[in-house]
């Protein structure tokens, strides 16, 4: 399982998790203070299945 966080231009600018995980239900930290404010996507890659969802950053 791999799961990024990009820009919206596509520059990627934190991996929050790569590994192997068992099946399950998960939480993840993601500390973004050194990001400023504004919309990111962050993708989450599990075998052959690609989730990816915008996410909007206020401080």
């Amino acid at each position: 399982m791999v799961v990024k966080v990009y820009t919206m231009l596509g520059q990627e600018v934190a991996t929050l998790f790569e590994g192997r995980q068992a099946a399950g239900t998960y939480q993840m930290h993601f500390n973004a203070s050194h990001l400023p404010s504004g919309a990111y996507i962050y993708r989450v890659q599990a075998g052959s299945s690609t989730v990816v969802k915008q996410m909007m950053l206020l401080k």
